[in-house]
């Protein structure tokens, strides 16, 4: 059996934290998970709650230097096999680690799993599923970095071989997927959703997109991408394929049938029945 750590960066963000914390605890099927925190000297109540979190969870709060730093810090702690990146206002749903797991037994020479997204509101209703794709080292390359890293599980030794660039505060992932690309690991996409990304006015993508251009471009730069306007035609490839593919009726579907639903599953029974069964209805067809 696997053993999993999620590791979770967190900066003054103790009012999602709990629910973090707990969507990872209430995992089903998987019993051997382990929850590391790194805060970074938190001012809020981060602190209070992490010394009241659950036996499964190993923290620290002090300085850093920023989420990529703190990043880093955590996956050098983590001790299980496969390691989550799950940000303090993110979470996940029901069946996420067993999912993750169940890839795994079936092909044991991956290297890194991600799945589709849903985006929820602050108090994680939800709002829209994000479709990720099979994975291809052009179209990251061109395209950018498509999965959701709430979505995202990585064989450890990947991520101690290959530490995150803590000159980049904002599109650290997408150089951490290219870089992983180059060294030859191994990709899975599971079509249907492991995590949800809460959209907030305080979190890092509401930073002004000039912020997100300028590390866009050293990153392309530093792995010989060509410029933007070059990119056009891959967008459009990217679009069809995903028509194709059936990415974008799932998503139609998605916001027609559970617009609105609530997600916080590890609170109430109804709603984790209700949850489970958005998981059974995707999981019915991918198969």
């Amino acid at each position: 059996m696997i053993s999993f750590s999620v590791v979770t960066p967190s900066y003054n963000y103790g009012r999602f934290l709990v629910d973090a914390l707990e969507s990872v605890r209430q995992q089903r099927d998987i019993a051997d998970v382990e929850h590391v925190v790194v805060d970074g000297k938190s001012t809020d109540d981060t602190v209070e709650v992490l010394r009241a979190a659950p036996g499964n969870v190993r923290w620290v709060s002090e300085p850093d230097d920023g989420q990529t730093d703190a990043l880093n810090k955590g996956f050098a702690m983590a001790a299980g096999d496969w390691v989550g990146w799950l940000n303090a206002d993110e979470f996940y749903l029901p069946h996420t680690l067993a999912s993750v797991a169940a890839a795994v037994e079936a092909s044991p020479d991956l290297d890194v799993i991600y799945a589709d997204g849903l985006f929820t509101d602050e108090t994680g209703h939800a709002q829209k599923l994000f479709t990720a794709r099979p994975y291809s080292r052009r179209m990251m390359r061109w395209l950018g970095p498509y999965p959701l890293t709430c979505t995202c599980f990585f064989r450890r030794e990947l991520l101690v071989q290959h530490p995150m660039d803590t000159s980049l505060r904002l599109m650290m992932d997408f150089d951490l997927f290219l870089k992983l690309g180059d060294a030859g690991a191994r990709w899975a996409y599971l079509p249907l959703p492991l995590g949800a990304f809460r959209l907030h006015e305080a979190q890092a993508t509401t930073t002004p997109r000039p912020a997100f251009v300028d590390e866009a471009y050293r990153i392309r730069g530093r792995w010989i991408i060509p410029w933007e306007h070059i990119r056009v035609p891959f967008q459009a490839v990217n679009r069809l394929q995903e028509m194709a593919s059936g990415a974008v009726s799932r998503a139609k579907r998605f916001a027609a049938d559970h617009t609105g639903d609530d997600l916080n599953w590890w609170r109430d029974p109804d709603v984790e029945a209700s949850v489970a069964q958005l998981e059974r209805e995707f999981d019915a067809r991918r198969r």
